[in-house]
């Protein structure tokens, strides 16, 4: 199919500053406007937005149509003249299945993935399933210590954040808390039994608050003047940090996952794939699709049926067990 690359904006400096000024007046919460920020940082790095490069952005989803859109919205309100907002078209595409493994491959992935076994047990066996940014973010206060060490054999609680900076107790698999607190023990660092209780140590579980620290005093100190808005109110740095912190392990975490291939029919293997998988999973052994939008931490549940992939092969077996 040939692709129509006529040139639609002009993405000069001026536009540039208007969409950070357009961007400013919807009152976005500060992570976002650094992610949004980041991206227009690499769209404007063209000198025109061309169909292709519009094509090429909006195929990737999640908040990237909304950058986008941002941009052309700026130029709406601003009245740009190079602006051709009738022309630019959103394109559709029938969205794919989500990848999901069984609870099988999950431990073949947790046995042999290189330095992260822990993280994907995490990732698979809290909620519903954890997203990356949450799932290395953990850290052992996280976790309800003093309720589940009087019942061993129960499930557990973390306090887990999410996008749009929501926090919400999610249910801990009992055989992860049990892991858990056995690592903990074996380095000797429980007090009345539990984890890492008052201690001075870094307690990440997946990173090391001294790099969070570095990468924090880098953003203060090299880069002053571009975490600075357009008010002159300086953007949280720790955010900015923790943001760059999950960029660097994101890419570990992927590189040693894609190691794996050759063990799974030579298909990559995604990081958001253990959460779709532990979503389906539980749909299957009859959860309600409430608790699981609830566990997956989603607004709506028209968002949590994205996540399900059930095989016409899984309604049949449904039919034979239950008619």
């Amino acid at each position: 199919m040939e692709i129509n690359d006529k040139k639609f904006i002009e993405l000069s400096p001026e536009l540039y500053n208007r969409c950070l000024e357009y961007m400013k007046g919807r009152g976005l919460g500060e992570k976002t406007k650094m992610v949004y920020t980041k991206e227009l940082d690499n769209i404007f790095k063209n000198t025109t937005l061309t169909q292709s490069i519009y094509n090429r952005i909006y195929s990737k989803r999640g908040y990237y149509g909304s950058i986008l859109k941002l941009i052309t919205d700026t130029c709406k309100h601003f009245d740009i003249p190079s602006y051709k907002y009738k022309a630019i078209k959103m394109i559709k595409q029938p969205r794919k299945r989500p990848q999901v493994w069984s609870e099988y491959d999950i431990n073949r992935m947790i046995e042999n993935v290189e330095d992260y076994g822990l993280l994907i047990s995490c990732a698979y066996n809290i909620g519903a399933g954890l997203r990356f940014s949450s799932a290395i973010m953990l850290s052992w206060d996280d976790f309800n210590w003093e309720d589940w060490i009087h019942n061993k054999s129960r499930v557990g609680k973390c306090k887990v954040t999410a996008k749009g900076a929501k926090h919400k107790d999610l249910i801990v698999d009992s055989r992860l808390m049990n892991l858990l607190h056995s690592i903990a023990k074996g380095r000797g660092k429980t007090f009345q039994d539990i984890p890492y209780k008052n201690s001075v140590e870094n307690k990440y579980l997946f990173i090391k608050k001294v790099e969070l620290d570095a990468l924090q005093s880098e953003f203060r100190d090299k880069n002053f003047q571009k975490i600075l808005d357009s008010s002159g109110g300086q953007i949280n740095a720790t955010e900015m940090a923790k943001i760059e912190m999950i960029r660097k392990k994101h890419y570990m975490v992927d590189y040693r996952l894609r190691k794996l291939s050759k063990m799974f029919n030579n298909k990559r293997i995604k990081f958001h794939s253990i959460r779709n998988s532990k979503a389906t999973s539980l749909l299957k052994k009859g959860f309600k699709p409430i608790t699981i939008r609830n566990q997956l931490m989603h607004n709506s549940i028209s968002t949590t049926e994205i996540y399900l992939n059930l095989t016409d092969i899984d309604e049949e077996n449904e039919f034979q067990e239950k008619l």
